[in-house]
């Protein structure tokens, strides 16, 4: 499966339980295949987002999504 948004974003950045970035990006990528940067599968596990959005309210949306196989 993928993460998918149904709206209109200007950047979102998914983060492992270290902090560390597995996905970046600034509102041209369609969705998140559970891959990290070198395209490898992140391992099974919780994941943390926060997303800007673009409708000026410079609120950030933040929230977890797990990751199954």
């Amino acid at each position: 499966d993928e993460f998918f948004l149904d709206f209109t974003y200007n950047e979102i950045k998914i983060f492992d339980r270290s902090g560390v970035i597995v996905f970046h990006d600034l509102g041209n990528a369609p969705a998140w295949n559970a891959t990290n940067p070198k395209g490898e599968k992140v391992p099974i596990g919780v994941y943390f987002y926060t997303i800007r959005t673009s409708d000026d309210s410079d609120k950030d949306v933040k929230g977890s999504i797990t990751v199954i196989y």
